[in-house]
């Protein structure tokens, strides 16, 4: 969940746990992980346990 200037926090049915500080300017779901655009931090992944950063590139879209 994004919740803006208080980062993207996840949810597993019983308690919240932060995963981002950072603001995304887009999110979605990608090969059952997470890509974030962080704006002038880059374009990142999330496998649900740690984050790699795939380019420090801001990207226009995340769309197809």
């Amino acid at each position: 969940m994004d919740f803006g200037s208080h980062g993207i926090w996840f949810y597993n049915g019983a308690t919240w746990k932060k995963i981002a500080g950072w603001n995304p300017e887009n999110m979605e779901s990608w090969k059952g992980r997470l890509a974030v655009d962080f704006n002038g931090y880059g374009l990142w992944i999330f496998s649900g346990t740690k984050w790699k950063k795939i380019t420090s590139a801001n990207p226009e879209s995340l769309e197809d």
